[in-house]
């Protein structure tokens, strides 16, 4: 949970229930290596690209995003799945550089 959350004192589901994140070091055409990477890693993820019309380049985003739902994991689990997510992208990011 990120710190400003906590402040407010508002944790798990009480929040909201999914948040959009961009990596920024992996390219949208890697978007969905990135989501078969993560599922092997046990987490769950959805891949933004699909909710982007390629006939509008100028709004298509240049890296990988996901939608992340939460809203029926305890906040134990969700931090173990973003140590994972976050083990999987600098994997993915080192094997690019």
């Amino acid at each position: 949970m990120p710190a400003m959350i906590r402040r407010r004192g508002r944790t798990g589901r009480q929040v909201a229930l999914h948040v959009v994140v961009w990596f920024h070091d992996v390219p949208l055409c890697c978007e969905s290596a990135l989501v078969d990477a993560v599922a092997a890693a046990g987490v769950g993820i959805y891949p933004i690209g699909p909710h982007w019309d390629p006939r509008h380049p100028r709004t298509v985003p240049p890296c990988a995003g996901a939608i992340l739902g939460y809203a029926s994991l305890a906040e134990a689990q969700m931090e173990d799945g973003v140590v994972r997510l976050a083990t999987v992208v600098d994997r993915l990011a080192r094997a690019r550089a």
